[in-house]
């Protein structure tokens, strides 16, 4: 008689087989291979100007309205642009498909595992980086030992795929064998897309330390779902001087002085 835990790991690898058939005959890029986040100045930030395959990339942000889980969604999104899978991990059950959707995920290509307990988390990530037929592994990853750690990053290696982890900005003072850390920070509201400031704060090449602005257009092409953007000191100050200007009008239409 299977325990829980059997049957737990047994669905798992069921949906990923599944999944890995649907997309069977899908040429995978080699690990080394540098795709685009889908925004170029966002790729200028990184070492190698994109993500690398068989690399794990970690978001650090506070609060799940900081900004990190929707970037590494999209950044999720063109990794998979070679029709490979997206595998989501929601141990905690937070994860809301539509909104991925909405993203510009592609739901023939995504797989969303919800383990019960810690180690089945870590085992299911170990997996689905070491599945040829994944091309980004994405999920909310709070405390991970460093040996643990350097496990799913030979096992990124292996398959080829990205791993990219959403984190506390508590966890940005443990040991990682990511090859890039971002602090992703929400910004004043310019306009009716969210703003982050997004900083690179640890890479295994080159030298940490930049940074720019960036936007989130939710309603960016129909087909291509939401796109990032770079935002121009001088698109804030528009938007700014817009928001005072409205502010200054209905400040006069109240009467008071």
């Amino acid at each position: 008689m299977k325990t829980a835990k059997q049957t737990t790991q047994d669905d798992i690898i069921t949906a990923l087989r599944e999944q890995a058939r649907r997309i069977e005959g899908a040429k995978r890029p080699e690990g080394g291979t540098v795709v685009s986040t889908g925004c170029d100045d966002l790729d200028r930030l990184f070492p190698e100007n994109g993500i690398r395959r068989g690399s794990l990339i970690e978001w650090h942000g506070k609060g799940q309205g900081s900004g990190a889980g929707s970037l590494a969604l999209i950044t999720a999104r063109q990794a998979c642009a070679d029709g490979g899978a997206l595998v989501v991990i929601d141990r905690e059950g937070t994860f809301f498909p539509p909104s991925a959707l909405s993203l510009g995920i592609d739901r023939e290509r995504l797989v969303v595992v919800r383990p019960a307990n810690a180690r089945d988390e870590l085992w299911a990530i170990d997996q689905s980086l070491r599945c040829e037929a994944v091309s980004a592994v994405w999920g909310y990853v709070e405390r991970l030992a460093a040996r643990s750690f350097r496990r799913l990053q030979l096992s990124a290696e292996a398959g080829s795929g990205v791993g990219l982890f959403v984190r506390p900005l508590a966890m940005l003072g443990q040991p990682s064998w990511s090859d890039v850390r971002l602090l992703v920070e929400p910004l004043p509201a310019g306009g009716r897309s969210p703003q982050f400031r997004v900083e690179i704060v640890r890479c295994h090449i080159g030298r940490a330390g930049s940074s720019a602005a960036f936007e989130v257009d939710e309603a960016g092409p129909e087909k291509a779902g939401a796109i990032v953007r770079k935002v121009s000191h001088e698109t804030r100050a528009l938007h700014l001087d817009s928001q005072l200007a409205h502010s200054a009008g209905a400040y006069r239409k109240t009467g008071t002085e």
